[in-house]
């Protein structure tokens, strides 16, 4: 039986971190146009990956209005990825003096604070929309990003039992307990987060498809096409919900249904290794020996590739859970 990849681990995994670093847009400066400016540079320059510039700019804007709590927040998060905690945690804190509703500044210093050990501190942000179980939450958040998975799988499992109703702990338990093959039990959580996750779209969407994905390892089509379907009605290019459909489909023998599904897929990523495999052999079972064999090169292709990739890495490299 294929294991969890990590490709359906990352995926999953993605709206896990929505609390953090959002950055609602600025439509209170509409009046001071190159204040506006400022921030939407600097913003897009963080998404490329240009702090320096991004914090350049912020601290511009800083200069000429200190009373924005969204350039603090961005500011103060720059600042975090540079390691200079001391100056993140200060303009985190002017960002909530400002706007004491403003919910990503807090989980942004809740989890900062968490990170330094300080989950008093972290508890103390707490505030409407922004419970002691989002905090609790960002446990998990910090260990994740420290690389200690069973510590964050075990404050996960936690926090279902102290805050039962809360749904991204039991997608986060799902996720693992199905990267560890315990099926029913990923089942179950998975089950209870689409239940719970009525108002959060995105948690919907991850545990519609981890829900997907256990159903199928478990040999449970039936269940599990309908809502692979549903999503790909959703998002017609979601590319995990069309593979994951396809290898349903591969293995009850409907095998134009792949040749279907796939279509999407190759068009848009024509290297997925994935894609290519079951193609291939989709296309074999149906007796188009030419076409198949086109598929296979491919997927032999990328194989090769990749190994070279690996063999090329220093002995040192190590994989991350995520990848």
């Amino acid at each position: 039986m294929m294991s969890l990849s990590r490709r359906k681990t990352s995926r999953l995994i993605v709206c896990l971190s929505f609390i953090v670093y959002l950055f609602p847009p600025l439509a209170s400066l509409a009046e001071n146009a190159l204040v506006g400016q400022y921030y939407a540079e600097a913003y897009q320059a963080f998404q490329k990956g240009d702090s320096l510039k991004a914090k350049d700019l912020l601290l511009r804007l800083l200069g000429m209005r200190k009373d924005i709590p969204e350039a603090h927040n961005l500011l103060a998060v720059i600042y975090d990825r540079m390691g200079n905690t001391s100056m993140a945690e200060n303009h985190f804190e002017t960002a909530i003096r400002l706007k004491p509703d403003y919910l990503e500044a807090r989980s942004n210093l809740a989890l900062l604070l968490i990170g330094q050990g300080n989950l008093k501190g972290a508890l103390d942000l707490a505030y409407k929309g922004f419970g002691p179980a989002d905090v609790q939450f960002l446990v998990v958040t910090s260990l994740r990003q420290k690389k200690a998975y069973q510590k964050a799988f075990q404050q996960a499992l936690l926090i279902t039992r102290t805050y039962p109703d809360y749904p991204l702990a039991h997608l986060y338990a799902g996720i693992e307990l199905q990267f560890q093959g315990e099926l029913q039990q990923a089942e179950s959580h998975y089950r209870r987060a689409l239940f719970l996750a009525h108002s959060l779209p995105e948690v919907m969407t991850a545990a519609k498809f981890g829900l997907a994905s256990t159903l199928s390892r478990e040999g449970n089509h039936a269940e599990a096409v309908p809502l692979l379907e549903e999503l790909i009605r959703h998002n017609s290019r979601d590319i995990d919900a069309r593979l994951e459909l396809a290898e349903v489909y591969l293995r009850t023998r409907q095998y134009e249904g792949v040749l279907k599904t796939l279509e999407v897929v190759i068009s848009s990523e024509p290297r997925n290794k994935r894609a290519r495999f079951l193609m291939a052999s989709a296309l074999q079972r149906l007796g188009k020996q030419e076409e198949a064999k086109r598929h296979f090169e491919a997927f032999r292709d990328l194989e090769n590739e990749q190994a070279k990739s690996k063999a090329d890495r220093p002995s040192i490299y190590a994989k991350s859970r995520d990848e």
